[in-house]
């Protein structure tokens, strides 16, 4: 199933709770991934904790979900940032 969205509002940080992970990888033209969607019971209704995930001597590489961003992070293949770089509000719409 494909989601898109549209232009995202800028958010204060607040409880961790209240947010998704949202991982994206700046300087590539790669599709974000996230560890919630819509129909899943612990979505957040689009507010997001974004993480920058670089990649470690690896060629960039789409991923299609969170797992496989945080298998790469244990192999070395990628990094991901400490904290989060952005939070912002942006729900997912199913295409």
């Amino acid at each position: 199933m494909l989601w898109a969205t549209f232009v995202p509002t800028t958010l204060h940080p607040g409880p961790e709770q209240s947010f998704n992970k949202l991982y994206s990888f700046p300087g590539t033209d790669l599709i974000s991934v996230t560890n919630s969607l819509p129909r899943d019971s612990d979505y957040r209704g689009g507010r997001w904790q974004v993480y920058a995930v670089t990649f470690e001597g690896t060629s960039a590489t789409q991923f299609t979900n969170d797992a496989q961003v945080l298998a790469a992070a244990a192999a070395g293949q990628v990094s991901i940032s400490a904290s989060p770089v952005a939070y912002v509000l942006c729900p997912l719409f199913t295409l």
